[in-house]
């Protein structure tokens, strides 16, 4: 079984991080200690969130990396926030509102975004009705039993029935972000899925949901992104001012994993071969080893997402 899990995340970056770690122990050297197990508890919650938002979401191995994220570090926000959504899809409730309370609180050094708090409240309620209605429902089936007055029963299920209407209506309006470089708005679903189809003259739209991550631009057609591509691409978009790699990075530097300079690099290049318009909407300036990146003028950018992803 260890074997299979091993290949869950890379064998040789996590036995190096694991082997960092033993020895910080046995040096008893708090602040190396802490600073290991920090990297070790990103590592696993990087990979947790790319099995769990992949093209062929895996939730099994998303638990398993964001259970030995909160092993090491149980009051960690973004890895209780995301393996709270797990549960809620397994219809775990009470699970789900632990662990979506715990990312909440947060830890001293981290606490989620201001959409993930409001995400995270907003489930958290709905969980606590939607256990209200399955309570509801067996003292229902009790009284049944033993034939009292059904009267009250009928007023407690309705009363809750719009109660979780009212709840998940308020989810559904807060479920997906529209993000430009003016302003950031919570949209519905019916309102992400009539914009996604939507592109205006000179616009450029990148649509992200757990398991669809596309460029678009005018009428050409969509192009597929990675992880990575799409934090770089949305980076660079959301600038009308020169970025070189560097400061990519440290637009990068909040997400669950570093992504360093050879990898944006790398990404950079692999974005300007495979998206054929990637130079009609980005403007590239070259002068020796330098270089650096903005959104063309006369170019609109919309990024358009689930408010669950992760965003720079």
């Amino acid at each position: 079984m260890r074997d299979e899990e091993r290949q869950l995340v890379p064998y040789e970056e996590e036995r190096e991080l694991q082997r960092k770690l033993k020895e910080a122990r046995e040096r008893r050297d708090a602040i190396e200690i802490k600073a290991i197990r920090a990297e070790l508890v990103t590592f696993y919650v990087f990979y947790g969130e790319t099995y769990k938002n992949s093209e062929a979401p895996d939730p099994q191995s998303a638990k398993w990396c964001l259970k030995k994220a909160l092993e090491l570090q149980k009051d960690h926000p973004v890895a209780n926030y995301r393996y709270g959504h797990l549960m809620y899809a397994d219809k775990e409730y009470a699970l789900a509102a632990y662990y979506f309370k715990k990312a909440v609180d947060g830890s001293p050094e981290k606490c989620l975004s201001v959409t993930q708090s409001l995400i995270a409240n907003i489930i958290t309620v709905n969980c606590g009705l939607l256990m209200a209605k399955l309570a509801i429902q067996e003292v229902d089936e009790l009284e049944e039993l033993y034939e009292d007055d059904l009267t009250d029963a009928a007023k407690r299920e309705d009363f809750l029935s719009r109660m979780i209407v009212n709840s998940q209506e308020m989810l559904e309006r807060h479920m997906y972000l529209k993000v430009t470089p003016s302003r950031d708005e919570y949209i519905s679903q019916e309102r992400y899925l009539s914009e996604k189809e939507t592109i205006g003259d000179n616009e450029i739209k990148i649509c992200v949901t757990p398991d669809y991550r596309v460029m678009q631009f005018q009428n050409r057609k969509p192009e597929k992104l990675t992880q990575t591509e799409f934090y770089v691409a949305h980076t660079v978009l959301m600038s009308a001012t020169y970025l070189e790699t560097q400061k990519i990075g440290e637009a990068l530097k909040d997400l669950e994993k570093i992504i360093k300079p050879d990898a944006i690099r790398k990404c950079l290049s692999r974005l300007s071969k495979n998206i054929p318009f990637w130079d009609l909407i980005v403007d590239t300036y070259l002068t020796g080893n330098y270089s650096a990146r903005r959104r063309r003028n006369g170019i609109k950018y919309t990024l358009l997402c689930h408010s669950s992803i992760a965003i720079p």
